[in-house]
């Protein structure tokens, strides 16, 4: 997928929840943050061996594949995006 089907996915994403809630404002704030935290761990995480935290949620999430195979590095990598976005959006208080 290029950058630009990203972009273009993530904008869709954030116009159907804007849709849903009525709430534009804190749409694109709400996604605009999560994308902030997945690229700050990218650049976190740019010397550690591995791929990088975001690809590999995408993976995980979006196309469902397996992580029981995976290096530990990748293992370790891929533990660090869940915890910035709990911190960066607060996922975890209620």
């Amino acid at each position: 997928m290029t950058r630009t089907a990203r972009d273009i996915q993530r904008k869709q994403k954030i116009l159907k929840h804007a849709e849903e809630t009525g709430h534009v404002a804190s749409a694109c704030r709400y996604f605009d943050d999560a994308i902030n935290a997945l690229d700050q761990c990218d650049r976190d995480c740019r010397h550690s061996s591995g791929g990088r935290p975001a690809l590999l949620v995408y993976r995980v999430v979006c196309t469902y594949e397996e992580a029981l195979n995976w290096k530990v590095e990748d293992i370790g990598n891929l533990r660090v995006a869940p915890n910035a976005l709990v911190r960066q959006i607060r996922l975890g208080r209620q």
